[in-house]
């Protein structure tokens, strides 16, 4: 689905390093590290591959602008401002937010007792840090075809 929103909708998402793509691989254990490398992996890819300055001309035209906002919570704005179904919005906005947390906590630094709680919710929830991967990979998918068949 990156690839096609890379194609089709150019001004939202870029790849910024096609390495990008062969680099991200599902866990094929419960390691931590393994599961937190591809973590940071799959926002490095999807996350920062949105683009600030369209989303932010975008939010201004719709009179949602702030400048607090980073990308995800104006893409969020502007899907509320576009009138998109809330269970819509939630479905596009929850996945990214997760990946964004979880990079923020436990993969890109060190992870401290808050980390540690989010791993152990995780793994409550899902059983796995690997199966918890697959989930979050599945539910981004889901998101960007989503996001897709959107326009603004």
């Amino acid at each position: 689905s990156l690839k096609q929103l890379a194609s089709t909708w150019p001004d939202l998402w870029e790849c910024h390093d096609d390495a990008s793509y062969t680099q991200l691989n599902y866990p094929v254990t419960n390691s931590e590290k393994e599961w937190a490398d591809e973590i940071h992996n799959l926002s490095k890819l999807v996350v920062d591959g949105l683009k600030y300055p369209y989303l932010k001309a975008i939010s201004t035209s719709l009179g949602c602008f702030d400048p607090k906002h980073q990308t995800i919570k104006l893409l969020e704005a502007i899907l509320v401002a576009k009138e998109v179904n809330h269970v819509e919005v939630d479905g596009i906005i929850a996945p990214l937010k997760e990946i964004q947390l979880l990079r923020t906590k436990i993969a890109g630094h060190r992870k401290g007792d808050e980390g540690k709680q989010l791993i152990a919710g995780l793994m409550r929830k899902r059983g796995s840090l690997r199966d918890h991967f697959r989930t979050l990979v599945a539910q981004t998918d889901k998101a960007l075809k989503v996001l897709l068949g959107l326009k603004f």
